[in-house]
């Protein structure tokens, strides 16, 4: 299985697609929007991700997206998911982000988007990938960065 990792409306939900058209993909995205805004962390929320967990277990997806902007996020999709192979980072300059927000359907806030970028914890083998690619979604080009030996 696949992480798909990036900040909203970076191009994570494009490339899943592309890359498995004929395979289960599982969003978050899809759920938060559900169940509840990305910046109301409340009862809600944690519902949503209560349904994620269980709708991981239930199908094992061959590709899992969200921002997974935090190694806590990416630790607890682990936990629950110990084939995970690899990683993919969305790399977008944030301008284009919030450009792209503007044009989805369902927004995310600018304000949450400059939050999850400044937040953004670097990913790393050690969290248990056999490898690290980074996709540049202007250029449309992906690349390994880190692989185990």
């Amino acid at each position: 299985m696949i992480l798909v990792a990036g900040l909203p409306a970076s191009g994570k939900s494009t490339l899943a697609q592309s890359l498995a058209p004929n395979k289960s993909i599982l969003e978050f995205d899809s759920l938060a929007i559900e169940y509840g805004s990305y910046a109301d962390l409340n009862e809600e929320r944690r519902q949503a991700e209560r349904i994620f967990v269980n709708r991981i277990r239930a199908i094992r997806p061959s590709i899992v997206v969200d921002s997974f902007h935090s190694q806590m996020a990416r630790n607890a999709v682990a936990s629950i998911l110990p084939f995970i192979s690899d990683i993919i980072i969305v790399s977008c300059p944030i301008e284009v982000c919030l450009m792209r927000n503007m044009m989805r359907r369902s927004m995310v806030s600018n304000d949450e988007i400059i939050q999850m970028s400044m937040a953004w914890e670097p990913i790393s083998l050690k969290e248990g990938y056999n490898a690290i690619y980074m996709y540049d979604s202007v250029l449309n080009v992906m690349k390994c960065i880190d692989r185990r030996k």
